[in-house]
């Protein structure tokens, strides 16, 4: 299997003006079919609402979810467009 490109991703204006999503370096990753900066920064929260997801399938045996659903949050705000 294929692994995807490490984050941070984040949005960015790319050729033409449209919208598009970067990686850590600064290369561009993906370019929208469509202007839409709502939808680049929900694919630029990707990495961050994967290992969210994936930090409360962790700890929910557990029960300890306090810092997952922290993480969780914050990628949510993100993709939105939000602050925490």
């Amino acid at each position: 299997m294929t692994t995807h490109t490490p984050g941070p991703w984040k949005h960015v204006a790319v050729a033409g003006g449209w919208d598009g999503v970067a990686n850590s370096t600064g290369a561009v990753i993906c370019k929208l079919a469509e202007n839409n900066p709502a939808n680049a920064r929900l694919i630029a929260s990707a990495p961050d609402l994967l290992a969210a997801g994936e930090a409360v399938l962790a700890r929910w045996g557990n029960g300890n979810l306090s810092a997952a659903i922290q993480q969780l949050a914050a990628a949510i705000a993100a993709a939105r467009g939000e602050s925490v």
